[in-house]
Parts: structure tokens; sequence; C-alpha cells
């Protein structure tokens, strides 16, 4: 019990052990294959419920008058209704990516159209029937399906991942996330060999969901140490609102220093696999090699000026006990210091504007994404930081200037320059 209230006699100790506690689970496997494998059946039962969906679309468009056009209402962004009367498409809702969409199974080839003489262009809708299957059409993998009646025929299909033959930041290949598939896990086409095979609504033998077992234990590891190092950070801030002296800001800025040589040392085992931890993000040099990197760097010199912050009436007693090249020395290191956050100032900047990849231009509207959001909060933060160190200089009768000083006989500036008329005190 004793140690329990210590414990709640000093709170910062609370998050501390906290963080000791998740790094210390971060080198654990955590995710059993059980929970695992029960992720992937998930997937497959988010395929069914738009398998049913889709086809309550279809059924009730065949039930329709023939000529009619589709209905877009419940049709979701990532599915597609053809409709075709005869082998002429007649309405559809989303579109496939590819160039001919022609339909004609009944010919005596049905996967060719014959434009020309010399033209003849591949027709893959025409591998479509009604069996459920996992097909490539153009750029994308759809589970398709026709649904016919009489002369009329629903294509449906549903958008399982695109493919695209390169990546930039406008075109991108990945999985629907309406699947809610797990980090680290790939949808191939079947593979009988390894991975977990999903199968449609009507048993049908659809796809393969390949997993990477390590990735994601790594993965489970690197946000647990991202907890443990945000939970270090919210100690050393709860240490310093119970402690303002000069040792404890001292020895706060000497952990900061020592938490971000750690994490320069061990990025590796920092960074999960996104642009947030991507140079090909933002790259600002050694230092600031990604958005990631910039924001940490961020929150250290923001909370050591803030240390020296809550520390300056001791560490003005203490400047008053102090010879004069003791205080010199004392005003020059803080100078030194509002010098050098005013250079990162400057460097982030100038980085952001002509080594990043982020949209900062507001009428680039599509392009803007949240890593600008996390941009106009860091940056705002340095500059509070470089107040909290101008504050600290001015204390109340001296500390960048000794006594005696001309400085201190000059009038103190008043906060607006305003000057108020006689004809505004009517």
């Amino acid at each position: 019990m004793k140690v329990l209230r210590q414990i709640w006699n000093r709170k910062f100790l609370i998050p501390l052990i906290l963080a000791v506690i998740c790094l210390t689970l971060s080198f654990f496997e955590l995710t059993s294959h059980n929970r695992r494998m029960m992720r992937l059946v998930n997937v497959e039962k988010i395929l069914h419920k738009k398998q049913r969906k889709i086809e309550a679309i279809a059924l009730h468009e065949l039930e329709q008058e023939k000529m009619g056009v589709l209905s877009p209402k419940d049709v979701a962004r990532d599915m597609v209704v053809y409709k075709y009367y005869k082998d002429s498409l007649i309405s559809w809702v989303n579109t496939f990516p590819v160039i001919n969409d022609s339909y004609s199974p009944g010919t005596m080839f049905p996967n060719l159209s014959f434009f020309s003489r010399n033209t003849i262009i591949h027709q893959p809708l025409s591998e479509v029937d009604g069996r459920e299957q996992y097909l490539n059409l153009g750029s994308a993998w759809y589970v398709v399906r026709a649904y016919s009646r009489e002369d009329v025929t629903i294509i449906t299909g549903i958008l399982i991942r695109t493919d695209f033959p390169f990546s930039n930041s406008f075109v991108e290949s990945k999985v629907n996330k309406a699947l809610r598939l797990p980090v680290h896990c790939s949808i191939v086409p079947l593979n009988l060999d390894e991975g977990f095979i999903v199968f449609g609504k009507d048993n049908g033998v659809l796809f393969t969901i390949l997993s990477d077992i390590s990735m994601q234990t790594f993965s489970d590891s690197v946000i647990l140490r991202w907890i443990a190092i945000t939970l270090v950070l919210l100690s050393m801030l709860m240490f310093l609102l119970r402690n303002r002296q000069v040792i404890s800001a001292i020895g706060v800025i000497a952990a900061l220093c020592l938490l971000r040589f750690l994490t320069y040392i061990y990025s590796s085992s920092l960074q999960l696999d996104t642009l947030f931890f991507s140079p090909l993000l933002f790259a600002g040099g050694p230092m600031e090699n990604s958005l990631a990197a910039m924001i940490i760097n961020t929150l250290c010199v923001f909370i050591s000026v803030w240390a020296i912050y809550m520390a300056r009436l001791d560490l003005e007693s203490m400047v008053d006990n102090l010879k004069k090249p003791s205080r010199f020395l004392v005003n020059a290191v803080i100078v030194v210091f509002l010098a050098g956050t005013g250079l990162l100032i400057h460097h982030t900047l100038k980085a952001l504007t002509m080594d990043s990849n982020i949209a900062m231009e507001l009428f680039k509207i599509d392009e803007i994404t949240w890593y600008l959001s996390l941009i106009h909060i860091s940056e705002p933060t340095r500059l509070l930081s470089t107040s909290y160190a101008v504050f600290c200089l001015k204390k109340k009768k001296e500390i960048l200037f000794p006594r005696n000083s001309s400085f201190n006989h000059l009038p103190s500036p008043t906060p607006f320059p305003f000057h108020p008329s006689p004809l505004s005190t009517l």
C-alpha cells in the first residue's frame, strides 16, 4: 500500500510505468493464430453481404421493364451493374475499367470482337456467366456474376482490388477498404498451396488471402513502442508541472535528448509501412527523414523550452546569485537555444516547400490530406516555443542585462501602440 500511495502522490510515475509495460509487451507476440483467422473470415463475411445486396438489385431489375434504366439508388461506389438487352448495353451504374464492354456469350468466339478486317479486340465481359468468379477486368479485379431472364442480362461486379502497372501520388494499387483486410495481407488469384481461400456465398472458389505473420507481429510491436514514447512524453509534462526547478528542467531536457537519440538509432524498429514514416512524403535531412521524425523533433523542442519556461522563477533567483561571467554564460546558452530553434523552423519550412510531396496549396483541395493538418499544428508549436524562450530572457529585474544598465532605465513598451485622442473619451 505504501508503494501505491507513493506512486499516487507522484502521478507522473503512472504513465512512466505504463510506458515500461508497453515497451516490454512490444517484444512479445500478442495476437493469436485463431484471432488472425477470424479477421480473414470477417473479410469473407463482408464479401457475402455485398454479394447478397447486389444480387437483390439484379433480380429486382430483371423484373422491371426490359428497356428500363437502372436505378443507382442502392448501388455502392465499389459495385458495378451493367444491363444488356440481347447484346446491347442499354444502362449501367458505375463502370468497369475496360475499353470494350461488348457482351456476346452465344457467338462462336465470345471473347473477341471483330471491328474490322485487321482489328480484333478482346471482349473480357463475355467470360462472365451465371457462376460467381474472381475476374481481372482492366486495371482491377472483381467478383462478377451474370443474371439473365429472356433477352435481358444483368452483369454485376464487386471491386476487390485495383492493380495498376505503376504507382504515384495519383494512382495506387490497393485493396477495397470496405473489405477491412488486415494490414500486411494481400489478395491473389487462387493458390492452393498456402493462404486463406475465400469462397463466395454460393461456395464458389474466388481468391486467396496471403498473410505475412512476421510483419503483422512487427506492426503490433511498433504501435506499442510509439504508445510507450507518447506515455514517456506525458510523464515528463506531468513531472514538470509538479517540479518547477532548474535541476528538474535540465533533467527533462537530458531525458529528451536521450529519447531522441534512441529513436534515431533504433528508427528501423519504429517504422510502419506508411507514408508517415517514409522519406517519399517528407525528407528534411538525416534527423528529419520522415514526417514522424519532424513531429517528434517538434515535441522535443517544445517540451525543452517549456521546461525552461516552467523553471523561470527558479532560474531567475539562481541567476541573481551568480557572478557576472556565469550570468552571461546562462544568458548566452538561452540565446543560442533560441537561435537554434529559429534555424530549425527555417529549415523545416524550407524542407516542407522544397523536399516534400505534401500538398500545401489550399486550391489543391483534392490532394489535401491529414498530413497537412499535422503540419498546421506542429509549425505553430515551434513558433510558440520561440515565444517561451524569448519570455525566459525577460525576468522581473534582470536576466539578459546586468544591474545599473542603461537598458533597465528605458520605459517599458506598451502592449498596444495606441494613444487615445481627446475625442475618444467623449
